[in-house]
């Protein structure tokens, strides 16, 4: 009898139960077998190659879970060197990960796992699930990103692209958008291959939002509505036509025109103008237009009783250089791209 070869298959499958390869029923059947075939064995017998006890592959070159390359099964070297669960640490990403094979589990094979494009460098540890957006994974294991960076952190109108559909009108555009966000302006764009909008809603988190909620979405006129931010910040036209509507709540008569009358020198300049138009109001915008014979002012202010009041208290004004005429202008609001000596915007200010 093989006292010193028994005791060790005895301690082989003592590691196996504690790792949980066997069941406690595997391992007190296999021991109880490995033991009764010993003691039947004439003294001094070696059990051939590939025949240790009952259990299979113990010494043979066997393909366990574990043996690769002539390794050994369960009673060699088959779990160190195996190709089983993910190769040699670095792995080729076809399983979970392990590290080494059998000491993988030990080892933190998780960590070593393979590179595929969707586990990442560090198999699951590094990738996690988010509620949209896409996959970062791949080399590296990167962090999972919801969304793509802001191309446009400040423009609050989006480029809205109807694919192999018709512009389906203003105002269905209008009530699709208004779900997540206020609506403000509307233009159609026609190009020859395909038919787009211009949507500005009321901030750029608006815009944000529509591009992560209705991007790719669909209505009952359009199967796929593309949402992207434009690189324009606000949309600007004087009057609704066929192209351009406005969906903001106009107030006639909060645009005052101001003619400098008999003006002596320069212009005094839009602050100057801003600090005595405000006190009778909050005042959003103001441009200053220049003419051969003379030299004009335009304020815009939040609502048109404001602009009443300025109208009567700086009529017929003298401020010594000049003499203030004011009426209402034809316009029911200011536009312009960007604030400059020219045009300046005042909202927010007090």
């Amino acid at each position: 009898m093989d006292t010193q070869g028994i005791q060790g298959a005895v301690n082989k499958l003592n590691e196996l139960k504690a790792l949980g390869i066997i069941t406690d029923t595997e391992y007190q059947q296999r021991k109880t077998e490995l033991i009764d075939k010993a003691l039947a064995s004439p003294a001094g017998a070696v059990s051939p190659p590939g025949q240790t006890g009952t259990t299979p592959n113990f010494a043979s070159p066997g393909k366990g879970f574990g043996a690769g390359a002539g390794q050994k099964g369960f009673g060699g070297k088959g779990y160190d060197l195996g190709k089983g669960f993910g190769g040699k640490g670095k792995g080729k990403g076809k399983g979970f990960g392990f590290d080494e094979g059998f000491g993988g589990m030990q080892k933190g094979g998780w960590d070593k796992g393979g590179k595929g494009p969707m586990w990442g460098k560090g198999g699951m540890q590094q990738s996690s699930w988010g509620p949209a957006g896409s996959w970062q994974g791949g080399r590296g294991g990167q962090r999972y990103q919801p969304y793509p960076s802001d191309p446009n952190p400040q423009s609050r109108v989006l480029l809205v692209t109807f694919k192999d559909s018709p512009f389906p009108g203003h105002d269905l555009v209008a009530g699709h958008f208004a779900s997540c966000a206020t609506v403000e302006k509307i233009t159609h764009v026609s190009k020859p291959d395909r038919e787009q909008a211009l949507v500005q809603v009321a901030s750029p988190d608006e815009a944000l939002a529509c591009v992560r909620t209705l991007n790719h979405s669909s209505a009952e006129w359009c199967m796929d509505i593309d949402v992207q931010k434009a690189r324009v910040q606000e949309l600007t036209f004087k009057m609704n036509d066929e192209k351009n509507k406005s969906y903001i709540a106009l107030q006639p008569g909060r645009v005052l025109l101001l003619t400098l009358v008999g003006l002596q020198g320069p212009f005094p300049g839009l602050d100057s103008m801003y600090e005595m138009f405000k006190i009778y109001g909050r005042v959003e915008r103001m441009s200053h237009i220049t003419k051969p014979d003379r030299e004009q002012c335009m304020i815009q202010f939040a609502d048109a009783a404001d602009a009443a009041k300025a109208l009567a208290g700086l009529q017929d004004w003298n401020m010594g250089f000049c003499t203030f005429n004011l009426q209402v202008a034809r316009t029911d609001a200011l536009t312009f791209k960007n604030s400059d000596e020219r045009n300046k915007d005042y909202t927010g200010q007090v």
